[in-house]
């Protein structure tokens, strides 16, 4: 007998401006895309140079707008992403981060729900 594997997470990357705020919504779903009602749910949301790297470069607040239709917001606020270091010369040199979203449910189970990649380009005005 197979076993079963656990399943993939989504990918999604997002790229944002160094110095901007930045939100963007996830919908918590069973398999059949039924919204699972996540009130009382606790969210994860950690930016980093490379999976391996120790020091959070960024970290999202969550706010969960619409438990009963498994709709939670991350929020990336402007005073930390302007402080993301970059190293392009111009606003088309893009900086790669990685990031995920994990999850833990009211039991404690604890699931990754979203990773990829957080390209940054680098702002003009908060140098």
């Amino acid at each position: 007998m197979a076993s079963k594997g656990k399943p993939q997470s989504a990918t999604h990357n997002f790229t944002i401006n160094q110095g901007d705020d930045f939100k963007f919504q996830v919908q918590v779903c069973t398999d059949d895309n039924t919204p699972i009602n996540i009130d009382g749910y606790e969210f994860v949301c950690r930016v980093r140079e490379t999976t391996e790297e120790e020091p959070v470069i960024l970290e999202a607040e969550y706010h969960i707008v619409q438990p009963e239709l498994g709709i939670v917001e991350f929020h990336f606020k402007d005073e930390d992403t302007s402080k993301i270091d970059t190293d392009g010369l111009d606003y088309s040199e893009l900086n790669r981060y990685t990031y995920d979203v994990i999850q833990k449910d009211r039991q404690g189970n604890i699931t990754r729900l979203l990773n990829g990649y957080l390209f940054v380009s680098p702002g003009v005005s908060w140098h």
